[in-house]
């Protein structure tokens, strides 16, 4: 979609567009406030190009961007603009920049009320739990439903890298300044104008294979959440609905997967222990994860009655414990140089040791888990808290 600016440096939208609102003006203004006299520069290019877009609509032979840059380059070599006045107008133009796309990005993601959106699906589930009659369907027909895998993701290595890596958090709390997650003072929205407007934007060092691991992880992380915010409502919707049954169910309505650091065809500087090292780092990454689960359950669980059945979540845990070293192990052996052969030989004979202890299919957690939910479903237990966090888990 194109963009333009009007004649007081605003974009002005097309008819499918939101206009700016008040945080994005105040934005501005806030931006304005910081550079006074690079904003008055700014504000009579912009004048300029809106009258010379102006004049190119009725005239095809005129290039507004071509005029523009003509006039720019006269004020230069006459000495009417600086060098140093024209440094200061690129930032404060990127800057500008990424409020836009900041506030775009807001409005592409929507309400950002979750309680609203946890009702939302709630209601949801609950509809599609009955039928059209309003009769409860039977609990294998729900399982059918939420068992079945809907949708899958997977995450390529091909982010713009328009932004630096320190400041993505930076413009991620812009746009959830605009998306209405949070709020900013004066003086923070100031902040956050001037740390955007510090540093070069761009990977000016070059994009490296971990750059693009490291960000995949950071999103797998992101969208875990969701899906685990997604099933909690799930469950509690089904506890409701199937007192007797709930704790059967297992969905696995979105799967995620990874791309990044497996394209062995598409990329030549991908070599297999690469490929290896991107996939040990996602398991770890992952134990870390239901290690994190498991001992947040077992402090629940030492906290809510001493005779609760905690010997499966203390064998899980263990477990957990276990392969987190086996993994942090495998990765400080693995090979750095692919072609090192002794360094592979030992790194083979690594992989090969305790092999009929190690973690290798996630069957035993899962019955592990399996065992800690019977025990917790007799109707002596009063421990729903701690039932959906292990149903969840398992899911």
């Amino acid at each position: 979609m194109g963009i333009t600016m009007d004649g007081t440096g605003h974009p002005a939208h097309d008819a499918a567009s939101t206009k700016p609102d008040a945080l994005y003006k105040r934005a501005l203004q806030a931006l304005d406030g910081l550079y006074p006299r690079v904003a008055a520069l700014y504000q009579d290019v912009a004048g300029q190009y809106a009258e010379r877009q102006s004049q190119a609509a009725s005239d095809p032979l005129k290039n507004p961007i071509q005029g523009l840059s003509g006039r720019l380059a006269a004020a230069i070599l006459s000495g009417e603009m600086s060098p140093d006045d024209v440094q200061k107008l690129v930032r404060f133009v990127v800057v500008r920049s990424a409020i836009w796309r900041a506030y775009r990005q807001a409005d592409y993601v929507g309400s950002v009320d979750m309680a609203a959106h946890d009702q939302d699906l709630r209601e949801l589930i609950s509809q599609i739990a009955h039928d059209g009659e309003g009769k409860l369907k039977p609990f294998a027909d729900f399982q059918r439903i939420f068992e079945r895998e809907i949708y899958g993701l997977v995450l390529t290595a091909h982010p713009t890298f328009l932004l630096p890596r320190p400041l993505i958090p930076i413009f991620a709390q812009l746009v959830e300044f605009f998306g209405g997650a949070t709020t900013m003072s004066d003086q923070d929205l100031a902040d956050t104008l001037k740390a955007l407007g510090g540093q070069t934007h761009g990977w000016t060092g070059g994009v490296t294979l971990d750059d693009e691991h490291e960000l995949s992880i950071e999103a797998l992380h992101h969208i875990q959440a969701a899906v685990t915010r997604f099933l909690a409502g799930l469950f509690a919707v089904a506890a409701e609905l199937y007192p007797a049954q709930w704790t059967r169910l297992q969905p696995r309505p979105i799967t995620l997967a990874s791309w990044v650091g497996y394209d062995l065809d598409g990329r030549s500087d991908i070599r297999w222990s690469d490929t290896l090292r991107a996939r040990l780092i996602l398991q770890r990454h992952q134990l870390k994860n239901y290690a994190t689960r498991v001992a947040a359950i077992a402090d629940a669980m030492d906290q809510h009655a001493a005779d609760l059945p905690a010997t499966p979540i203390k064998l899980l845990a263990s477990r957990l414990d276990y392969a987190l070293r086996v993994v942090s192990d495998d990765l400080n052996s693995l090979p750095r140089e692919a072609d090192d052969t002794a360094a592979v030989e030992a790194f083979g004979q690594l992989l090969t040791r305790d092999h009929d202890i190690r973690l290798t299919s996630h069957d035993e957690l899962l019955n592990l888990l399996h065992q800690a939910i019977d025990g917790l479903t007799a109707p002596d237990w009063d421990a729903d808290t701690i039932l959906h966090a292990l149903v969840g888990l398992r899911a």
